[in-house]
């Protein structure tokens, strides 16, 4: 039996509480302003985000990094770099004296646009991405791009 490129195993999948990805499902007017900030604000990478995901799918389990790099198909030592990332934004928390890590417990708004991106991630991984990487692209190199847009 080969590899299957380009598609989750189904326990990788309802790890996360994922469906099947259908792009283009999520976009910025679909998102609450406060979702849209909170990605802005904590997010920076898609590995981050599926740290975050995975341990938000299940915010009363401890995990440590070994259990969400099997979950979200990468390594045991760039999730903890992600785990210390999620850390010092106070969205997930270290159990004291363990690797084990749980989501934090968050203010209202944190928690409301949390669940919000959850349940987007869970209808387009792919489109929550994109988002990440359409609010991190570089003004400069757009204003470049724009430069060469025909214009009639």
């Amino acid at each position: 039996m080969g590899i299957r490129r380009g598609r989750e195993s189904g326990a990788a999948v309802r790890a996360c509480g994922r469906s099947r990805e259908r792009v283009g499902d999520v976009t910025p007017t679909r998102l609450s302003t406060e979702a849209l900030d909170f990605l802005r604000q904590y997010i920076t990478t898609a590995e981050q985000l599926d740290v975050l995901m995975t341990v938000a799918h299940r915010p009363s389990q401890d995990w440590n990094a070994v259990e969400v790099s099997n979950a979200i198909f990468s390594v045991p030592q760039s999730v903890e770099l992600r785990f210390e990332e999620l850390v010092d934004r106070q969205l997930i928390q270290r159990l004291s004296g363990s690797l084990r890590v749980r989501l934090a417990i968050l203010p209202p708004a944190k928690q409301l646009a949390l669940a919000e991106i959850h349940t987007a991630y869970k209808r387009s991984r792919a489109g929550i991405v994109n988002l990440i990487f359409q609010e991190r692209a570089d003004p400069v190199a757009k204003n470049f791009e724009d430069a060469f847009k025909y214009k009639p």
